[in-house]
């Protein structure tokens, strides 16, 4: 008798385990206020805590308002399955709306939960007003960096510019004092006059005598 028992506790304790075989990182999502007949879209992330593999056989919805969609696939061990549901917001006020995830081999469906609140116009969410100011900051600043970075171009190109004038300029300078000094050469070496053929110590006693 204490044998049956012990079979059927054990025979319970297995199938709970099997029905928490995926658990959702949130059950409920809450969308806060959203726009009348703008449907609304959210991800249930489930995962697969069990120690073998599990399919998704349905996602039931519990009106006609709400449609979802699921992997057909099986999700390994540890794996994680998103589930899509969208919420087509036709009617004004609060809505509750109940998924039930049914797994192959599971008796009772996870349920979880798309609730908010249908309005005429739903503000902005800040998160979407901050990212926008974000964005405009970061385009100001990257206009900044191109403005600033086109400047020291500009300026580095000027410093180029002024570099190479000085070097053409000193190029032609030595070019001159080369040439200046082959004239030298060839006035008084190659074309000698009468003075430059006289012995050095004539032209000194000649200049001496000037004097």
């Amino acid at each position: 008798m204490k044998n049956v028992i012990l079979t059927i506790a054990m025979t319970l304790a297995v199938a709970d385990v099997a029905a928490q075989g995926f658990k959702a990182e949130k059950s409920t999502i809450d969308l806060k206020k959203i726009s009348y007949k703008q449907p609304a879209t959210v991800r249930f992330q489930l995962k697969n805590t069990s120690s073998q593999a599990l399919r998704i056989e349905d996602v039931r919805t519990n009106c006609g308002c709400t449609v979802a969609s699921f992997p057909k696939q099986a999700i390994a061990a540890g794996q994680q399955a998103t589930i899509m549901a969208t919420y087509d917001a036709r009617q004004m006020g609060h809505f509750d709306k109940v998924l039930g995830v049914y797994v192959k081999g599971e008796e009772n469906p996870m349920l979880l939960h798309l609730k908010g609140i249908v309005v005429e116009k739903a503000p902005k969410p800040v998160v979407a007003v901050k990212a926008k100011l974000h964005q405009g900051v970061d385009q100001k600043t990257k206009k900044k960096r191109d403005k600033l970075s086109k400047k020291r171009e500009k300026q580095a190109q000027k410093e180029r510019e002024r570099l190479e004038k000085q070097r053409r300029s000193e190029r032609k300078r030595l070019e001159k004092q080369r040439q200046a000094e082959r004239n030298q050469y060839n006035t008084h070496v190659m074309h000698p006059t009468e003075t430059d053929m006289k012995p050095a110590a004539q032209q000194k006693r000649e200049r001496n005598m000037e004097k």
